[in-house]
C-alpha cells in the first residue's frame, strides 16, 4: 500500500465561484492541503469535489477572517473525514443498531409517467402530502403507492408546491435544462444578500469570540 502524502489542494469550482460572490481571490486564502485516502464516493455529478472545495474554502475563509494562519501551518484536508462528516447518517448507530432515519412516507414513487421523491419527515410535511393525494391521516405506504401511481410526475410537484408539501419529480438531465427552474438558478448567483435597515457590518478580525 503506498504512503499518504500531503499534497496542495486545487481550488475547483465551486471554491472559485464562492469566492468571486463574496470579493475574496482564492489564491490570498491561507494554503489548504490534503491528506490519506480519496473519497469512495460515486456519482455522476461533482459531489466529492463540491464537498472538499466546501470544506476547504470555509476553513480558509474563517482563517483569513481571524487574521493569521494557524501555528502548526497549514490547514490539512482529509477527504475520508470529510466523506465521513457529509454522510454520517450511514454511520451513526444508537445502541447498536442503524436508525431508520427516513420517515415511511419520504422516498421514491413511481407515477403514470417516471417518479417523484417525497419528504414527510416532518408531521406537518406528511400531512400536507397525504391531502395532496387525497388522503386520510392513517393512510400507509400502500395506498400512497396505489394513488401516486396513477398521477403525473410533473402535477403531483405543481400540487405539492401550492399546498406546502416536498414533492419533487425525477428528471433526466436534458429535461432539467430546459425547465424554468433550471433556467432560474443557472443565471442565479451561488451567493446573494440583502440589507435590512442600516446597521454597519461588524469586524471579527481580532475578535476572542469569533470562529
Amino acid at each position: 500500500m503506498s504512503r499518504a502524502r500531503v499534497v496542495p489542494w486545487r481550488w475547483g469550482n465551486f471554491a472559485r465561484s464562492a469566492a468571486e460572490a463574496v470579493d475574496l481571490d482564492v489564491t490570498e486564502l491561507p494554503p489548504v492541503h490534503r491528506f490519506g485516502e480519496e473519497m469512495s464516493w460515486r456519482s455522476s455529478l461533482a459531489v466529492d469535489e463540491l464537498a472538499l472545495d466546501s470544506v476547504a474554502f470555509a476553513s480558509a475563509a474563517i482563517t483569513a477572517v481571524g487574521g493569521a494562519i494557524p501555528a502548526s501551518g497549514p490547514l490539512v484536508m482529509e477527504p475520508r473525514r470529510v466523506e465521513a462528516s457529509f454522510g454520517s447518517d450511514k454511520l451513526l448507530l444508537i445502541g447498536g443498531e442503524r436508525p431508520q432515519i427516513w420517515a415511511p412516507l419520504s422516498g421514491f414513487w413511481a407515477t403514470a409517467d417516471g417518479w417523484v421523491r417525497t419528504h414527510a419527515n416532518y408531521a406537518h410535511h406528511e400531512e400536507r402530502l397525504l391531502r395532496v393525494l387525497g388522503l386520510g391521516r392513517r393512510a400507509g405506504r400502500a395506498e400512497v403507492e396505489r394513488v401516486v401511481a396513477a398521477r403525473a410526475s410533473a402535477e403531483l410537484e405543481d400540487a405539492a408546491v401550492s399546498a406546502g408539501a416536498v414533492v419533487a419529480a425525477v428528471r433526466d438531465p436534458d429535461s432539467w435544462r430546459t425547465h424554468a427552474q433550471a433556467q432560474a438558478v443557472a443565471t442565479a448567483p451561488l451567493i446573494e444578500s440583502t440589507w435590512h435597515g442600516h446597521a454597519r457590518s461588524r469586524s471579527r478580525v481580532g475578535d476572542p469570540a469569533g470562529p
